[in-house]
């Protein structure tokens, strides 16, 4: 996947910036964490069990802490406590588990958990919610199939605001987009001299995430004009729900174009019927906003 990043990459960069020192720095990132590692691989075998992804988690004292705070969270409606693993597993459910486990994983970049980093990771909650939303609605036979993606499209974001020199301008780039009104890679690519996206799918790439997930996080926030041409709907599924997160006002940042009827033509793309396109995007919308909550409280 790297030759194809470094062709469509050639030349894009500004401030001194080229495609082989980004290279160089994101391999000097370490890898995903072995816990976090294993638990992701038997999460995806369909063979596997509750009671084989808790010995793996009880591995790491914080993960399994955090997986059993969910569990007692998830079980609180029914009056019920959960004190086992296994049981939290179960009771959280597998796409659960999977989100926790990346989601604390992206935390541990930010521990400080400043304005920003909490924006960027409520962004990827939300963006995460709304793939599934987008593709229940759509009657598709798996809705959890881009939650991963849309958990991990600004992961980018979340390195870089790791690094102690490009930490640094998030304040820049939020002003620019509030100046200019324009998207996150283009005021990354103005202030810092490259952008999110191609982080993240080299960090996706090198944690052994497959090459489908990688180009999604890569692609997803081209102009509405291309994004639809590099697959059949993941960078698109992407795009429009990274779209719905911030118009449901989740990980908002002022001023940031969302242009309804570029919304609309996505949605579109993705198969829903022209007739009721503002209705069901408002629809959208309000359940990205309310499932959120939920999820927040089981990634916290």
């Amino acid at each position: 996947m790297t030759e194809p990043l470094l062709a469509r990459y050639k030349g894009t960069f500004s401030q001194g910036r080229d495609v082989q020192q980004i290279i160089d720095w994101v391999q000097g990132i370490p890898p995903m964490p072995a816990v976090a590692a294993r638990a992701m691989r038997l999460i995806d075998d369909p063979n596997c069990s509750a009671h084989e992804i808790a010995n793996v988690l009880r591995h790491d004292a914080a993960l399994a802490s955090q997986i059993l705070r969910a569990g007692n969270s998830a079980a609180a409606a029914r009056s019920e406590h959960v004190d086992k693993l296994e049981e939290a597993v179960q009771v959280v459910g597998f796409r659960y588990v999977k989100g926790i486990v990346m989601a604390s994983v992206t935390r541990r970049w930010n521990p400080d958990f400043s304005p920003m980093a909490r924006g960027v990771w409520e962004r990827s909650i939300g963006t995460a919610s709304a793939t599934r939303i987008l593709l229940t609605r759509l009657g598709r036979s798996d809705p959890d199939q881009f939650f991963l993606a849309g958990l991990l499209h600004n992961l980018g974001q979340v390195v870089m605001l790791s690094h102690p020199e490009v930490g640094k301008s998030f304040p820049r780039i939020l002003k620019l987009i509030a100046a200019k009104s324009v998207t996150f890679s283009h005021a990354e690519s103005e202030a810092i001299g490259f952008s999110h996206p191609l982080v993240g799918a080299l960090v996706a790439q090198k944690w052994g995430f497959p090459v489908e997930l990688c180009r999604s996080i890569l692609y997803y926030d081209d102009p509405p004009d291309s994004v639809a041409v590099h697959d059949s709907g993941a960078c698109v599924t992407l795009k429009l729900a990274s779209l719905l997160c911030l118009s449901a006002g989740i990980g908002t940042v002022p001023c940031y174009p969302i242009p309804p009827v570029e919304m609309q033509n996505l949605a579109k793309q993705l198969g829903f019927p022209e007739g009721c396109l503002d209705e069901e995007l408002r629809r959208i919308t309000a359940l990205t906003k309310s499932e959120f909550v939920t999820e927040s409280s089981l990634y916290a």
